[in-house]
This record gives structure tokens, sequence and C-alpha cells, in this order.
């Protein structure tokens, strides 16, 4: 049986404990980090996880996300042990549901690492980025539309040089899509 939203499943090379399937997203592409590639649709089909227990099956509630080849669905004894514990804590269920009604966001972070730069850009560069991207980024921009902005700065010549010396850090919130491109509506500024 494939896995599918409402599934309990187990994440166990990355988190402990049983987890429902609350959301499932495929159909994307995969983020480009060079302007003028063409779009490559993903392979890749992520998972939203809501934990109810841990693995000593105590109350745990926590949200991840993940690539569905983590996980795999509980087994029958698992899921009569699931049954069993929620009959027993009767407030179980309904705290679970109550913390599921408005869950810890999951959003996607891309950072833009930049290297190479003098002290001085690496001053400027919040401004910069205010410039480029502050009246933008609530709109809405995809990484190619970043790239697009850096490059039009004479910026993109720093990307992936050493040492880093700041990031560009940028938020796609709830995995937010745009024509199968993850959409960020905000960013910060890191310095090294």
């Amino acid at each position: 049986m494939p896995i599918a939203e409402g599934a309990w499943v187990r994440v166990s090379t990355l988190w402990p404990g049983v987890w429902r399937v609350s959301r499932i997203l495929s159909g994307f592409n995969e983020i480009q980090w060079e302007p003028g590639v063409a779009e490559v649709p993903s392979t890749r089909t992520v998972l939203f996880l809501a934990r109810i227990v841990n693995d000593k099956w105590k109350r745990s509630f926590a949200v991840r996300t993940c690539e569905i080849s983590y996980a795999s669905l509980l087994s029958n004894d698992e899921i009569e042990e699931l049954e069993t514990i929620v009959a027993s804590d009767v407030g179980l269920l309904d705290s679970f549901n109550k913390y599921l009604a408005t869950p810890p966001p999951l959003h996607l972070v891309a950072n833009i690492a930049l290297g190479g730069m003098s002290d001085e850009l690496v001053a400027q560069f919040p401004s910069i980025c205010n410039q480029m991207l502050g009246a933008r980024i609530a709109g809405g921009l995809t990484i190619p539309e970043v790239l697009q902005a850096l490059a039009k700065r004479d910026l993109l010549q720093y990307k992936g040089m050493n040492p880093i010396r700041t990031t560009l850090q940028l938020t796609s919130e709830n995995h937010e899509l745009r024509l199968h491109n993850f959409v960020f509506r905000s960013y910060r500024t890191l310095c090294q």
C-alpha cells in the first residue's frame, strides 16, 4: 500500500516516533542554482509529517518534512499498539488534533553563499539586498529571479567563492509553489 495523506509512518533513519502524513508534495521543479539553466522536474516527493508519540510511545508532538523514501508505513503490530495507546490516553488524539490546528510552520530555506568580497561590499550587502529585493520579495520570487537580481548588481560572480563572507537566506513559507517552482517571500542576510 502506498503512503498517502493520513497514513501513520516511521522515519527511523531521521527521527524517532510515529508520524502522521499531513501533506504530500510532488510535481515541483528542482531548484536551479545557476542562471539560465532549464527547469528540471523533480522525481522526489516530500512528506509533511506530524509526530504523535516518540519511540517509547509517549506523547511527543512535532512537525517535520522528509523525502518519501525515508518513510515506511507502520506494521500491523505497530498500528495495534498505537490504537491501544490512543484508547488508553483519552486526551491524546484531541491534544494532537489541537496541535495540528495551528502547527509550527514548515518552511523551505535556501542559502546563497557569497565569498571573496571586500569588507566594504560585505558591509553594504544588507542594504544592496534591500534595494534589490525589498519591494519585490513580498510578491514572491523564485531562485532564478533572485539570481538574476544578483547578476544585475554584479554580485553573482561571488557565488560559491571561498572564503564565504555573507549569505543571502531566502524563505519559502510552507513550500509555496508557483508554476512548479518554489516561491520565496522573505529573506535575511547573514555575515560570516
